[in-house]
């Protein structure tokens, strides 16, 4: 259960970001189109963006797609779950680490992964997403 509203969660955050990301690169590429220069930070940064921008809508969709799974109580959707948590807890590492605003964000974004995965990962994850016939 924990772990399907966080999934759910993520989702609608992961969304958010996609979306707001798209609006800067669409003004940003306006900018470039109209002749009013680069990037800010060359054309290297810009494909880098869109790049990262491909992978939050990546984790938009599997996020989505894991919490609708574990509604339905397909195994497969455990798996992908505890796929996506545990990148999401790297992920949320390397911010804490690195970054000079991502610690509050990144870390407790990995705590939260972190939990979220430990759930997936437990006897009674695995019971649920077994079908009713097959649980002892």
């Amino acid at each position: 259960m924990y772990a399907r509203i966080l999934l759910v969660v993520q989702a609608c955050l992961w969304g958010l970001v996609t979306a707001g990301g798209t609006v800067a690169l669409a003004i940003n590429a306006q900018g470039i189109i109209s002749g009013h220069g680069a990037p800010p930070h060359g054309a290297g940064a810009f494909v880098a963006d869109v790049v990262l921008l491909a992978v939050a809508a990546a984790m938009t969709a599997v996020s989505a797609l894991a919490a609708v799974g574990l509604e339905r109580r397909r195994a497969g959707a455990r798996v992908a779950g505890v796929a996506l948590e545990c990148l999401m807890a790297c992920f949320g590492l390397y911010l804490a680490l690195w970054s000079i605003g991502g610690f509050l964000a990144g870390g407790g974004g990995a705590v939260l992964s972190g939990a979220a995965a430990a759930c997936l990962l437990g006897r009674p994850a695995r019971r649920f997403t077994r079908p009713p016939v097959l649980q002892p």
